[in-house]
């Protein structure tokens, strides 16, 4: 097992609060896990956005260490959505698809701080209620734990 592996598992482990998966009850909620694989999708972009965010802001060391933070988050909730996914058996995540969504906006080029900025809060708050108004709607444990944390 790789390194990233072995992080990656205890991530996992930390982020489901090593509550067991219970398959039936994810399976049971078909709309939470597709809220939750579009989700993944959205997260599985930040790699691009963050390089773009980073030469906008190059100068700015509070802003790229905020948004170098906010890289790692990204990672973690793909990484974690990712293999619940594939986990319970629901429409696993192929790298095509990261792929094609990474590609749909990767000549984009960011040039008005302001904007990014108020882009980037605005999605932060809307991400941080999505994720705990869908813990509300999932029965769930790990999910719920998962979401959760996700919020916070």
């Amino acid at each position: 097992m790789s390194t990233l592996s072995n992080i990656e598992e205890k991530i996992f482990a930390e982020k489901t609060g090593g509550i067991e998966i219970d398959q039936g009850k994810a399976l049971a909620n078909v709309r939470v896990l597709d809220l939750l694989r579009e989700a993944c999708l959205i997260e599985s972009f930040f790699p691009v956005y963050i390089s773009k965010v980073m030469e906008l802001f190059w100068y700015d060391l509070e802003a790229t260490a905020m948004f170098s933070t906010e890289g790692y988050e990204a990672y973690v909730h793909y990484m974690v959505l990712r293999r619940y996914l594939d986990i319970i058996g629901y429409k696993p995540i192929k790298d095509e698809e990261v792929v094609k969504v990474r590609e749909q906006n990767k000549d984009e080029v960011f040039d008005d701080t302001i904007s990014e900025l108020v882009n980037f809060m605005a999605t932060e708050h809307f991400a941080s209620n999505f994720f705990k108004d869908l813990s509300q709607e999932t029965n769930e444990p790990a999910l719920n734990h998962m979401l959760i944390g996700f919020s916070a």
